[in-house]
């Protein structure tokens, strides 16, 4: 198991231990616990449940989002598995119960370290949800292939919240992006880089915590190979509601019939 994996592990298992704040828990901001709605809504756009399906959420987290999950799984009787570390299943076993449809499955572990036999066992899913997880592991790609192999024909894969290091430095290279920056940061503009292009920014490594390996190369790859294996594969944008937007963007792997 590779590093960053298991110190983002014991970070959030700490974190849930230690706070109620539905945002902190899933690694927001304090005030973007009203922006969950957006970010669900978004979700659920992309991913176009239908009555019934089967659902697995990898690295689920803690938070209002699982919530609404939860409620659209009553709603259209949709078969839910939750996977994430331990803190956090016993969290939503705990807190969320009231809300759990009656087969729904809340499994702890790291996907897909301590998943060999589910994906070996020939259990597939509808829709699979990989929301704000894949940069927290040296490894993103085998996260991305290992739930792939658990789609069923037709069913939809969202590898969502991305960080593309790429995609920030165009932002940040533009002036809207430097404003932005500096009214988040609470600094004057003057103190805030000016980058030519996104390789000026990604050249000078400033302000860099996402996983370097989340980039342009990364995502085109991933079209290119899951393309050629007959699936239908889509980059696609995020409201603008949501809470790093500008900067991120979701994967959409579609299994042919």
């Amino acid at each position: 198991m590779d590093d960053r994996l298991k110190e983002a592990s014991a970070y959030y298992d700490g974190v849930v231990r230690e706070t109620s704040n539905l945002a902190v828990t899933v690694g927001r901001g304090e005030d973007d616990l009203e922006k969950s709605e957006f970010i669900w809504q978004d979700i659920k756009s992309k991913l176009r449940f239908e009555r019934a399906g089967r659902v697995l959420d990898i690295g689920c987290g803690y938070g209002e989002v699982t919530k609404l999950l939860l409620r659209h799984a009553t709603d259209l009787e949709l078969k839910v598995q939750l996977v994430d570390v331990p803190g956090v299943i016993d969290a939503i076993a705990e807190n969320f119960s009231a809300l759990l449809p009656p087969d729904a499955k809340l499994v702890p572990g790291l996907f897909p370290h301590d998943f060999a036999d589910l994906i070996a066992s020939g259990e597939t899913f509808d829709y699979i949800i990989v929301y704000s997880v894949v940069h927290c592991s040296d490894e993103p790609r085998r996260i991305v292939d290992a739930a792939a192999k658990l789609l069923a024909p037709g069913g939809k894969l969202l590898v969502g919240d991305l960080p593309n290091i790429d995609k920030k430095g165009r932002f940040l290279s533009t002036e809207f992006g430097r404003r932005f920056e500096a009214d988040y940061r609470g600094l004057p503009v003057d103190e805030v880089p000016s980058y030519s292009d996104y390789r000026d920014y990604v050249s000078r490594g400033l302000r860099q915590e996402e996983n370097r390996v989340i980039c342009d190369e990364f995502v085109f790859k991933l079209l290119e190979d899951y393309r050629s294996q007959g699936f239908d594969a889509f980059v696609l944008d995020q409201d603008e509601r949501l809470p790093f937007s500008f900067t991120r963007e979701d994967l959409l792997l579609i299994r042919g019939l």
